[in-house]
């Protein structure tokens, strides 16, 4: 009765957000159109698809799409990343994989033509999002390691570092790599306690462990984060958490009550993994009641699905193959074009290199040709120097020759006169 009593508390709590949140989302509408810079537009339309992102996730796909649109037509490449993004989860969330991932690498090749940090984070928690969804963990488990290693000890975004952490931990859950699930869950836990996916991770690791009544703790502590963040998602997954540990331990009942409570929970219809696992264990919980219209229900139920996502994920492997081949023709036409362009710049500092050669020869030439010329000139003028120093040498040996003849002569003169 106590556990009926709390439910509901969350459960008023629950619509009283839902409320608060719609009006919310009418007042984002009406600044959308209000909104004269179409810069400003897109981020609304991201703000307003990041509100849906994890209650309803085709609605938050649908404004994404306008908003990337919209950053498209202006050229706002950041808008465009962040549209991107969001596409990326929405999307995977879905089971559209193949798109998904399509949109999640350009975002990836955005940020990195931005050289924005941030935003390659966002892009790596993306990709990693939508390949654990796919439940293609060694991709995954790649690209958290990718975002771990952009931040920098201690965490400057302590709020993004805990999502990579905690939906690395998620993988390795997943994966049934239990010792890592731990320790990345504890250290995602250690730096913020209001993530509300974190909870459901935890929650989920603890049961496979065995721990039971802390499998439960994390699971009832996330209900009203959950709540808060209007993340549906988290709360079905919490619910079919909380039923699973109940039909462990025996208490039918019980887990039939969750299990119930997540397949009604809002945004359901957008997140098909929640729907199968919500109802095949409440076939399975039915056939121990024996009820039979119930476990027909939730069978064919179940088997729909299956057969929806078995049908998915075939289509899906061949056009991830198609996706995969038309990724490695990008990535080898970038290759070529890259190598195109180093060539280029290798040709053109060669060219670069032989003219500042050759006019280095020019310029050394020039300079031995001015200290050559500077010498012949210093030369030249000793040269007029000792000419002119010859003739007036000459000059004074002809004065002198001129007036010892003189004086022979005048000697002569003076002779014969006496």
């Amino acid at each position: 009765m106590k556990q009926k009593i709390i439910l509901g508390i969350f459960f008023f709590l629950s619509i009283s957000k839902l409320f608060a949140q719609n009006n919310f989302n009418e007042v984002r509408k009406i600044n959308i159109s209000n909104a004269k810079d179409d810069s400003i537009k897109v981020k609304l339309y991201w703000d307003l698809a990041n509100s849906y992102l994890f209650s309803f996730a085709d609605t938050s796909a649908y404004y994404a799409r306008q908003g990337l649109d919209l950053a498209q037509k202006i050229n706002y490449v950041p808008g465009e990343v962040s549209c991107m993004h969001l596409l990326c989860v929405s999307l995977a969330s879905m089971g559209s994989f193949t798109e998904a991932l399509d949109f999640g690498f350009k975002a990836l090749t955005l940020a990195k033509r931005l050289q924005n940090s941030r935003m390659i984070i966002l892009s790596d928690i993306t990709l990693m999002h939508c390949y654990r969804e796919e439940e293609d963990y060694k991709e995954a488990i790649l690209y958290g390691y990718q975002a771990q290693k952009l931040f920098r000890q201690p965490y400057a975004d302590s709020s993004m570092a805990s999502i990579v952490l905690g939906i690395l931990s998620s993988v390795f859950e997943k994966n049934n790599q239990l010792d890592s699930a731990v320790f990345y869950a504890e250290k995602s836990y250690s730096l913020t306690k209001q993530w509300p996916e974190i909870y459901p991770i935890l929650g989920d690791i603890h049961s496979k462990i065995g721990h039971a009544e802390m499998a439960l703790y994390y699971y009832r502590k996330g209900i009203p984060i959950a709540i808060e963040s209007s993340s549906n998602i988290n709360m079905i997954n919490i619910y079919n958490g909380i039923s699973k540990v109940f039909e462990s331990a025996g208490k039918t009942d019980s887990a039939i009550y969750f299990a119930e409570k997540s397949i009604i929970q809002d945004g359901i219809r957008s997140y098909p993994e929640g729907v199968l696992r919500a109802s095949t264990l409440l076939a399975g919980l039915y056939e121990k009641k024996g009820k039979s219209d119930s476990i027909i229900k939730y069978l064919k139920l179940a088997n729909d699905l299956k057969d929806s996502l078995f049908s998915r994920k075939k289509t899906r492997e061949a056009q991830r193959i198609e996706f995969d081949e038309k990724f490695n023709q990008q990535k080898l036409s970038a290759q070529k074009q890259e190598d195109s362009n180093r060539i280029k710049t290798y040709t053109f500092l060669t060219i670069i290199s032989a003219f500042l050669f050759i006019g280095l020869i020019l310029w050394r030439n020039n300079m031995h040709k001015q200290k050559t010329y500077g010498i012949l000139l210093e030369q030249k003028e000793k040269i007029q120097i000792t000419l002119a120093e010859l003739k007036s040498a000459q000059a004074q040996l002809i004065q002198s020759e001129k007036m010892a003849s003189l004086g022979e002569l005048t000697a002569g003169i003076a002779h014969e006169i006496q």
